[in-house]
């Protein structure tokens, strides 16, 4: 089975990558870098989930790589996910990088990520999100929305302190 991950044909690839995973295969962390680099995008997918669900932590490298630089967001996402997936505590500097990534749902699986642990010292991120409108596709809550539930579970004085000035700077602006 691992042989077809060499088959030229991407769907065979994907096939191939997805009953490995199911059959738990070890090992296969190099084959899937090459991968990584496919000019496929749903193979460049695939393989990013592949890294998250096989569980070798060597891959976190390779999955950042593909966070920083792969064109596509769903791959970003793919890549993203997967690192939270192999190591939570270890995944914090990519989630607050995914932050700012032009990919509201990148964003969004960050910040859903990061809000239970976040605390005081990041209300200035908080902040910058109250900005943030966009709302994924079939999420009923915006960037918007989740900064402010954020920011009232961390200290409903100080938050609403934070959104007070936000109400006014926007009054301002509007005037």
């Amino acid at each position: 089975l691992s042989a077809r991950l060499d088959d030229p044909n991407w769907i065979v690839q994907v096939a191939a990558l997805r009953a490995l995973v199911e059959l738990g295969a070890t090992g296969l962390t190099e084959k899937l870098a090459q991968l990584l680099g496919s000019p496929r995008k749903a193979l460049r997918e695939a393989c990013a989930e592949a890294l998250g669900d096989l569980g070798d932590e060597r891959a976190t490298s390779l999955l950042g790589d593909a966070l920083k630089r792969d064109s596509d967001e769903f791959v970003r996402l793919a890549a993203l996910r997967a690192i939270h997936k192999l190591d939570p505590p270890g995944a914090r500097a990519h989630l607050e990088m995914a932050l700012s990534d032009s990919s509201v749902h990148l964003r969004y699986f960050a910040l859903r990520q990061l809000a239970p642990q976040m605390n005081e010292t990041d209300i200035p991120i908080l902040k910058q999100l109250l900005n943030d409108h966009e709302k994924p596709t079939g999420e009923n809550e915006s960037m918007h929305d989740l900064a402010i539930s954020t920011l009232r579970r961390i200290d409903k004085a100080l938050a609403s302190a934070v959104l007070d000035a936000v109400a006014l700077a926007e009054k301002r602006a509007d005037a």
